[in-house]
């Protein structure tokens, strides 16, 4: 088992550098069957690579670079994208993890959790568009190898470029692989039963607050709550 973890960030605001902060405090001591990458993109114009890339790999800082604008809608589909397509080719990751840098991640709840359910194609906290489109939501999502490579496959066909990118992933690969939902734990307090969540087998927590203003904070309470178990 190798589990490829995708984390959607950017530099943006001070608050996102502190939560890749904690991120990469974490990523040395993981356990050796993740491999940990932040996904960024980075304009045209402030490009320091080569100018026929289109990628860019900073091993220092677990960064791969995705020559584009930074947007919501659809910047975060096209990095996602581009990263399972870039890392997919070089290693036999025989699942992917994609977050958001204001999760955290219990990297041994997760490890446990695939060695019980072995038979998931794609998962994540499930949700409904008024549409009626089902998706995994963004702040979390597992794919096997073979889901991900259909995304990578097909998504010029078939994903929608105007919708979110978890609601466009959903659209495209529930009618092949289905859904399974995860139960997570959304962080809006120091106070959360977070202890009780870990030891009921949830391994991922959505930690939010106003403007993200005490965001990593609540960040900073789940990773020691999990790195007392």
């Amino acid at each position: 088992m190798k589990i490829l973890v995708l984390i959607i960030a950017s530099d943006q605001t001070q608050q996102y550098i502190d939560m890749q902060s904690l991120w990469r405090s974490r990523i040395d001591s993981c356990p050796p069957a993740f491999d940990v990458w932040f996904v960024k993109s980075s304009s045209a114009d402030l490009w320091v690579w080569d100018d026929d890339d289109d990628v860019a790999l900073d091993k220092d800082s677990r960064t791969l670079f995705v020559k584009q604008n930074e947007t919501f809608i659809p910047g975060i589909l096209n990095k996602t994208i581009v990263a399972l397509d870039y890392f997919l080719k070089r290693d036999e990751y025989t699942h992917v993890w994609r977050t958001n840098l204001s999760s955290v991640l219990d990297f041994c709840g997760l490890q446990q959790f695939l060695y019980l359910n072995r038979g998931l194609s794609y998962a994540g906290f499930s949700g409904i568009t008024d549409s009626g489109i089902i998706f995994a939501s963004g702040a979390g999502f597992l794919m096997i190898r073979e889901a991900a490579l259909y995304l990578v496959k097909n998504h010029s066909l078939v994903l929608s470029w105007d919708l979110i990118d978890d609601v466009s992933i959903g659209r495209l690969l529930i009618p092949v692989f289905g859904i399974t939902h995860i139960e997570r734990l959304w962080v809006k307090s120091v106070d959360d039963p977070i202890r009780e969540a870990v030891l009921n087998g949830i391994f991922h927590f959505r930690c939010e607050s106003f403007q993200h203003s005490n965001t990593t904070n609540l960040m900073k309470k789940v990773c020691d709550v999990i790195g007392a178990m």
